[in-house]
C-alpha cells in the first residue's frame, strides 16, 4: 500500500516537472526578447511582437533561432546588420540557454560589460565586430569557457588584450584587428593569422617582435611620471638638506652680556684650576657682610638671578692698593661670570682664556707663558684662578 502511494506522489511530481519546465523558459526567454528590443531599437528595426502567448510564438521572429521549433528557449540570436543602436544590449542573461550572440554590423556602442560572463555564460559564439564598441576587453570574458569564435574586428577597442584568455583552450577564431590596442598580444593567442591583429600598437607574434617604442604607450607615461616625480623630491630634499646647513647657528639670548668678551684683546699665561663641584654655599649674612649690604659701590654686574657685588674677603689684603685693582676686578667678574646660575650666561674657556690674557697684557708675559696648564692642587692659591663649572 505504501509503495502504491510512492509510486503515485513520484508521477504527480515527474508531470508537474515536465510541464513546468518549459513554462519557466519561456518566460524567462520572453522577457529576454522584451529586453532587448526595449534597450536597442529605437527605431522598430525589429518586427518582434509579444501578443502570441502559444508556445513558439517567439521562433518565428526575424534573426531568433529555438532550440525547437515548438518551445519558446533561444539558441541563438542572429541580429547582424539589423540597425541597432544603443550599447550593449539589456536581458541577455534572460536567454539562459543562448550559446550564439551576433550583434555584427549595427551602430552599437560604449563598452563590453565586465560581466559579460554572467550574461552569456554558455555563449560558443560571440560576434560584435563592426561596431563602436569601446573601451578594454573585459578580463571576465575569459570566463565564458565553451567560447570557440570571438569577432570583435573593426571597433574602438583600446588597452591590452587581457593574458587571461589564455584559458580559452576551444578558441578557434579570434579576431580584433582595426582597434586601438596595445601592448603585446599573449602568446596563447600567436597561432591565429597577422590580419586578426592589425592594430597600430599591437606586437609580438604573429606580428613583429616588441620595441620599447611600440610597447604599451600608457605605461611609459605613467612611469615616467612616477619617475620625475621622485627625482623632483630627491632634489628638493638635496637643496633642503643643504640649505638647513648653511643657516647660521642660533646665537644664545643673551649676547650683550658677552660682548665685552670679544672686545678684549689676549694676554699671556694665567694657570686656572678646575673643580667638578661648584663654589659651596654661603650663608646670607656672610654675603651681606662681605658686599657692606650690597652697596652699589661693590656692584660689579647684574645677571637673571640678581645683582654680582666684590666680596672683599675673597681677595688678599695684601694685593689691595698696590695699582693692580683694576685687573682684580677684571679677574672678579671673570670668576663670576663662571658661576651664573644659567649655564648659557657662562663664558666658554677660551673666553676666559682670553679675558685673563687680557688683564696680564701690560705685565708683558713672554710667548712662553701663553698656555693654559691644569695647576696641581697643592699649588699656591694666591696667583689660581678657582672657577667653578
Amino acid at each position: 500500500m505504501a509503495i502504491k502511494r510512492f509510486c503515485g506522489t513520484l508521477v504527480q511530481l515527474i508531470v508537474c516537472f515536465t510541464l513546468c519546465h518549459p513554462c519557466f523558459g519561456t518566460e524567462s526567454d520572453i522577457q529576454c526578447l522584451k529586453r532587448l528590443k526595449l534597450s536597442v531599437d529605437p527605431d522598430n528595426k525589429l518586427d518582434w511582437t509579444f501578443h502570441n502567448k502559444t508556445e513558439g510564438s517567439i521562433c518565428g521572429f526575424n534573426g531568433v533561432e529555438c532550440w525547437h521549433p515548438n518551445e519558446n528557449k533561444v539558441l541563438a540570436l542572429h541580429l547582424g546588420s539589423m540597425g541597432l543602436k544603443g550599447q550593449f544590449p539589456d536581458g541577455l542573461e534572460n536567454c539562459s540557454s543562448m550559446n550564439t550572440l551576433d550583434l555584427s554590423s549595427n551602430s552599437l556602442s560604449g563598452p563590453i560589460p565586465v560581466d559579460i560572463s554572467k550574461r552569456l555564460p554558455f555563449v560558443t559564439s560571440l560576434d560584435l565586430s563592426y561596431n563602436s564598441f569601446s573601451g578594454q576587453i573585459p578580463e571576465s570574458l575569459s570566463n565564458c569557457s565553451y567560447l570557440n569564435a570571438v569577432s570583435l574586428q573593426h571597433n574602438k577597442l583600446t588597452g591590452m588584450i587581457p593574458w587571461q584568455l589564455a584559458a580559452l583552450d576551444r578558441l578557434a577564431q579570434f579576431n580584433v584587428a582595426d582597434n586601438k590596442l596595445s601592448g603585446q598580444i599573449p602568446a596563447s593567442l600567436s597561432k591565429f593569422p597577422p590580419a586578426n591583429f592589425a592594430n597600430q600598437d599591437l606586437c609580438g607574434s604573429p606580428l613583429s617582435n616588441c620595441t620599447a617604442t611600440s610597447g604599451n604607450r600608457t605605461g611609459v607615461i605613467v612611469g615616467s611620471a612616477v619617475g620625475g616625480a621622485v627625482i623632483t623630491l630627491i632634489i628638493v630634499a638635496v637643496i633642503l638638506f643643504i640649505f638647513l646647513r648653511k643657516m647660521p647657528a642660533k646665537k644664545g639670548k643673551n649676547v650683550e652680556e658677552n660682548k665685552w668678551a670679544k672686545t678684549i684683546k689676549g694676554a699671556k699665561g694665567v694657570k686656572v684650576s678646575m673643580f667638578e663641584k661648584s663654589v659651596s654655599k654661603m650663608k646670607l649674612n656672610d654675603l651681606t657682610k662681605a658686599t657692606s649690604d650690597f652697596t652699589k659701590e661693590n656692584i660689579i654686574g647684574t645677571g637673571r638671578s640678581g645683582a654680582i657685588s666684590i666680596l672683599q674677603d675673597a681677595v688678599d689684603k695684601s694685593l689691595i692698593g698696590k695699582d693692580n685693582d683694576a685687573e682684580l676686578l677684571q679677574c672678579m667678574k671673570v670668576a663670576c661670570s663662571c658661576v651664573l646660575s644659567s649655564p648659557n650666561e657662562r663664558p666658554t674657556m677660551f673666553e676666559v682664556y682670553q679675558l685673563l690674557r687680557a688683564v696680564g697684557e701690560k705685565y708683558n708675559f713672554s710667548a712662553a707663558d701663553d698656555e693654559l696648564t691644569m695647576q696641581p692642587q697643592n699649588s699656591s692659591a694666591d696667583d689660581e684662578l678657582i672657577v667653578a663649572n
